[in-house]
């Protein structure tokens, strides 16, 4: 890669660091944990506005980590290349608080309910990838054939929203019940789609004509 990782992509590369390392750290300490988990509860009541990005950099285990991280190294690092350092630090800040609002308005008067992971803001650099490139094709561990980006896009969507709505599923973390928010998956390509347009719409003329829906 000409000029290297850390020229390309500082910002991404950062952001893999820090939070493979916060994730590891935080396992050896429950209060730290604790600590950086978002609780929509006490973030209503003790006003902890933080945990919308500090639980973006702890995750509930090892497969919960290396899954973010393994989208985030392929999706991110050619997002930053594309979009630019400043924007797609801004784009990534911003859907791990957008990602999860819906979920603190559904969640605030649960005092047991906690969410960690970084899906929704990796899974805005997913959509928003997409927008840059949307005839590149995107291969899935275990299925041997490229689909196309706007297509998995399309099926990530109805799968986040299906189970969101029908299967509320939670995996056990280190200290606490660190539940899977298909809700953040879902309003993280929102966000996505929505800072992409905000941050960098010329990329949205580039979708359009590389699909041929405008001349």
């Amino acid at each position: 890669m000409e000029g290297g990782v850390l020229q390309q992509s500082p910002v991404a590369l950062f952001i893999l660091v820090i939070t493979v390392a916060t994730s590891l750290i935080a396992w050896q300490y429950e209060d730290l944990f604790r600590l950086f988990a978002l609780n929509p509860w006490s973030l209503v009541r003790e006003r902890r506005y933080y945990t919308f990005l500090t639980s973006g950099l702890i995750h509930a285990d090892v497969g919960h980590l290396f899954m973010n991280m393994f989208s985030f190294y392929f999706f991110a690092f050619p997002l930053e290349r594309l979009m630019g350092h400043g924007p797609f630090l801004a784009l990534y800040a911003a859907s791990l608080v957008l990602s999860d609002i819906s979920t603190v308005l559904k969640q605030k008067d649960n005092p047991d309910y906690f969410c960690v992971g970084a899906s929704g803001a990796v899974t805005a650099a997913i959509f928003s990838f997409i927008i840059f490139e949307p005839t590149s094709s995107i291969y899935l561990m275990f299925i041997p054939i490229p689909i196309p980006a706007p297509l998995f896009g399309v099926a990530y969507v109805a799968y986040s929203y299906y189970c969101a709505r029908y299967r509320p599923a939670g995996s056990r973390s280190f200290f606490l019940q660190a539940r899977v928010n298909h809700a953040a998956h879902l309003w993280g390509a929102v966000s996505g789609l929505a800072l992409t347009l905000i941050l960098a719409p010329a990329a949205y003329r580039g979708f359009f004509q590389a699909l041929h829906l405008t001349s």
